[in-house]
């Protein structure tokens, strides 16, 4: 009876110890890098898509103010203390250089000085600041602000475009100055 107590004591005993091995080590490890590459992967593909999707809504929302100036012959920009009438070709053109030069560092750090102001004639606002070249680029860029009227703002730095392209092709060229 004595050995048959001995016995149960030391199995007891190997259970209770509870020793991890190696292989336990090991799996553990693996499990949590798994667990935190899941994680990051997961993170940086929802950034990506709200990123993408942020722009699109832009896009989405200059398009209807496109569509609204064209319609009603109100886009008006304000440069150099003057004010302009943008004709239809210039209004397309301006869409379609923000369009096809995509999106750029989202941020809300208004530059300094005086900018480019398109009034589409209903509340909303398109901003144009030129920014310097910087850690990120080694061209300068343009800052883009988009404000409407129901407080819906959206701001990127997009170093595809040129502040002279916008002025010399779309602002200065076949543009009528209001007095």
């Amino acid at each position: 009876m004595k050995e048959q107590i001995q016995a149960q004591i030391t199995m007891y005993d190997k259970v209770k110890q509870n020793k991890k091995t190696k292989k336990d080590i090991k799996l553990t490890t693996i499990v949590v890098l798994l667990l935190i590459i899941s994680s990051v992967v997961i993170i940086s593909v929802s950034w990506v898509f709200g990123y993408h999707y942020r722009f699109y809504k832009f896009m989405e929302r200059l398009a209807y103010c496109t569509t609204f100036a064209n319609k009603k012959d109100s886009l008006v920009v304000e440069m150099d203390g003057k004010s302009f009438k943008i004709t239809d070709e210039n209004l397309i053109g301006i869409y379609n250089y923000i369009n096809f030069s995509g999106s750029g560092k989202e941020t809300k750090n208004q530059p300094n000085g005086e900018p480019i102001v398109l009034d589409f004639g209903n509340g909303t606002t398109i901003k144009f600041w030129e920014v310097p070249a910087d850690k990120y680029a080694k061209t300068s860029g343009v800052f883009i602000q988009y404000q409407d009227k129901n407080g819906t703002e959206y701001s990127y730095i997009n170093y595809k475009m040129t502040i002279d392209t916008i002025v010399t092709r779309y602002l200065i060229y076949d543009t009528i100055e209001i007095e």
